[in-house]
C-alpha cells in the first residue's frame, strides 16, 4: 500500500533558554547571565517529539489532538519541511500546502494583492496561476464580505487578525495540493468562513487528496476525519478510532482540571435523624475509576434506610445528579412526587429512571432521605464518581448538547 504521509520513529527537540541572534545582543546577554550567575550552559534542550511513528493513507483524513505542548504543531511542521527532525525520517509524497500559520510569509507593508503573489511563489505556483486565479483567491477570502476588494490594495498590517487569516486560507486553497496540512487556525474566521474552509477540505477529499489536521474542536475531529492520533509530551498515547481516541483525550482534560472536584459539588450536611445504608447500584459496571453507564442505559439503586423516631408522612427519598466539573445541578426526582412515602420506620427503597438521557461526562449522585417541609436532609450518602460513557454511533458534547437529550420525542416530518 502506498502511504502519502510516513513518519518515522521522528525525534525532534528545542533549546530552553535565551539566546543572542545578534551580535548587539550577545554582550548584553552575556553581562546578565555573569550578573546572575547562570551557567552558558544553563540553556538545555527538551524534546517537542519522541520517537513518533504514523502512516496516512492517500486520500485519508487524520486528525492529531492532544492539550498545548503535546508536540502537534511541531509534528505539522516537520511534515511541511520547515524544519528537519534530529532522528527519524519524515515522507511526504505529493504537493505540500500547509495552513498552520495563515499568511506566513506576509510582509506587512506590501498590499494584499502584492503578498498574493508573494505567498503564491512562496508555496509553489507560477505567476500565471496566480493571475489566472487571483479573483477566485479574493472572492474566497472577502466570503461574506461584499467590500472586501476594497481592502486589497491596503498594506496587510492595517488588516483585522480574521481578514488576514483569511487571505492566507484563500491563498492557500488555491494550491490544489496533494496533502493539506491544517492547524487550528481556522477559528479564527466567522461560522461562514469556517464553513467555507471546511467545504473546501470537502471538495479536496472526494478529489482523493489526503488531509491531515491539528485542532482543539473535537466536533471537527468527529466530523471531518477518518482516525485520530493522540499526542501527550510528545509521545503518541492513543491511536485509531476518531471516537474513541477522544474521549480518552477529553476525560484526560476533566481530570486535571483544578476545579474538577467533588468539593465544589454543593451538599448539604445532613440533620443525622435517619440513616441510609448498604447502597447498590445494581447494574452499573464498577471500575477503578468508579461507576460506569452506557449512555441511555438506565439507572438502577437500592438502599436500606432507618428515619428513626422522624415523621414518616413528612419523609421523602431523593436522587440528585451533579455533572462533577463545574457542580451543574442536573435533575431531582423525588418520591414523595409519585406518591410514595416510607411505611415503616426501616426498610428498602428501590429506584430506577429510565430516561435521564444525561450526556457522556463524570457525574457525582446523591442519595437522600428528607424532610418534605424542611430544607437540610436528614441522612446523605454521595457516590462520588458516575461515569456515563459515550454513545456508539454519535458524538455527544455537553457544550454542544446540553447536559441530557430528552426522551420520548415524536417528530412529524412532510
Amino acid at each position: 500500500m502506498e502511504y502519502a504521509v510516513e513518519f518515522n520513529n521522528v525525534w525532534k527537540s528545542f533549546r530552553r533558554g535565551e539566546r543572542a541572534m545578534l551580535l548587539r545582543d550577545a554582550i548584553p546577554l552575556m553581562l546578565n547571565r555573569l550578573k546572575h550567575h547562570r551557567s552558558f550552559k544553563e540553556e538545555s534542550t527538551f524534546w517537542a517529539l519522541k520517537d513518533v511513528s504514523f502512516k496516512v493513507k492517500k486520500g485519508e483524513v487524520l486528525g492529531i489532538i492532544g492539550q498545548n505542548g503535546a508536540g502537534k504543531t511541531t509534528a505539522l511542521t516537520l511534515l511541511a519541511g520547515i524544519m528537519k527532525p534530529n532522528k527519524g525520517q519524515v515522507i511526504t509524497r505529493g504537493k505540500v500546502s500547509c495552513l498552520i500559520i495563515a499568511g506566513a510569509g506576509f510582509h506587512p507593508q506590501f498590499t494584499g494583492r502584492e503578498n498574493i503573489y508573494l505567498n503564491g511563489a512562496v508555496i509553489g505556483m507560477s505567476k500565471s496561476e496566480i493571475t489566472r486565479k487571483f479573483d477566485s483567491i479574493v472572492e474566497f477570502a472577502g466570503y461574506g464580505l461584499p467590500d472586501y476588494k476594497k481592502f486589497i490594495d491596503t498594506p496587510v498590517k492595517r488588516y483585522s487578525a480574521g481578514m488576514f487569516v483569511r487571505l492566507g486560507f484563500a491563498v492557500a486553497a488555491h494550491v490544489d495540493p496533494d496533502i493539506l496540512l491544517v492547524d487550528e487556525i481556522i477559528a479564527v474566521g466567522d461560522a461562514a468562513f469556517q464553513q467555507r474552509c471546511f467545504n473546501y477540505m470537502d471538495s479536496l477529499k472526494k478529489s482523493n487528496a489526503t488531509i491531515i489536521m491539528v485542532s482543539h474542536s473535537m466536533p471537527n475531529i468527529i466530523n471531518y476525519c477518518d482516525r485520530a492520533i493522540l499526542l501527550k509530551e510528545g509521545a503518541i498515547v492513543a491511536e485509531g478510532e476518531r471516537h474513541k481516541v477522544v474521549d480518552i483525550l477529553e476525560n484526560e482534560i476533566s481530570k486535571n482540571m483544578n476545579w474538577f472536584s467533588v468539593e465544589n459539588v454543593p451538599t448539604s450536611k445532613p440533620r443525622g435523624e435517619a440513616v441510609l445504608k448498604n447502597v447498590k447500584f445494581n447494574n452499573a459496571t464498577h471500575t477503578k475509576d468508579g461507576l460506569c453507564f452506557n449512555f441511555a442505559q438506565q439507572i438502577e439503586v437500592s438502599f436500606n434506610y432507618d428515619c428513626m423516631d422522624y415523621s414518616l408522612s413528612d419523609t421523602t427519598f431523593s436522587v440528585v445528579v451533579y455533572r462533577k466539573r463545574d457542580g451543574c445541578r442536573c435533575f431531582t426526582v423525588f418520591s414523595h412526587f409519585s406518591g410514595h412515602f416510607p411505611s415503616k420506620r426501616e426498610g428498602c427503597v428501590q429506584l430506577v429512571i429510565k430516561d435521564h438521557n444525561l450526556l457522556p461526562d463524570n457525574y457525582v449522585i446523591d442519595l437522600e432521605i428528607s424532610s418534605i417541609k424542611g430544607s437540610a436532609p436528614l441522612a446523605v450518602y454521595r457516590e462520588r464518581s458516575v461515569l456515563i460513557k459515550p454513545a456508539d454511533n454519535i458524538y455527544l458534547n455537553a457544550q454542544l448538547y446540553g447536559l441530557y437529550q430528552p426522551g420520548n420525542i415524536s417528530w412529524h416530518l412532510s
